[in-house]
């Protein structure tokens, strides 16, 4: 395992990132960027499938049953609610 040191983006300090990969010292803050991006991308996306996510206490099946078909579709062509 190896350790990469950084400077910071936001502010003073040093952002550390532990990898198994092979990373060179000329390489380490293009590797860090583009972590930084991707774990960008999974926060988005985990705030998203909790915040967009159908939530009903009704016991009725009919409610029940129509968000689970409209999620299922709304998954299947995309997540885009304009193909919805």
């Amino acid at each position: 395992m190896q350790f990469l040191y950084v400077p910071s983006t936001k502010g003073e300090g040093t952002a550390v990132f532990a990898t198994n990969l092979s990373v060179g010292p000329k390489e380490a803050k293009t590797f860090c960027r583009r972590y930084s991006r991707r774990w960008q991308i999974e926060s988005e996306y985990k705030s998203i499938k909790n915040d967009f996510l159908a939530k009903t206490s009704s016991r009725d099946y009919r409610v029940r049953l129509f968000y689970l078909v409209f999620a299922c579709y709304c998954t299947i062509s995309g997540g885009s609610l304009i193909s919805c």
